[in-house]
């Protein structure tokens, strides 16, 4: 499982605010199988297209590793 949050101001545009924050979580199955599965969101209080403050992006996945 890992999880980050880093919420900054804009260098240029002052009152402008954007955060993102990142979920990951890997489950091993046997034979070197596994499922792995993703959120990650982004915000800004000042969007360029008004109504997309909030961004967000599911994934998801399954594999093998050696």
């Amino acid at each position: 499982m890992f999880a980050s949050f880093y919420a900054y101001p804009n260098m240029t545009a002052p009152g402008r605010l954007r955060a993102d924050g990142r979920s990951d979580a890997k489950y091993d199955l046997p034979f070197d199988l596994y499922v792995r599965a993703g959120l990650t969101v982004n915000y800004d209080n000042r969007p360029v297209v008004v109504g997309n403050e909030l961004d967000y992006v599911f994934t998801k996945g399954f594999g093998w590793s050696w």
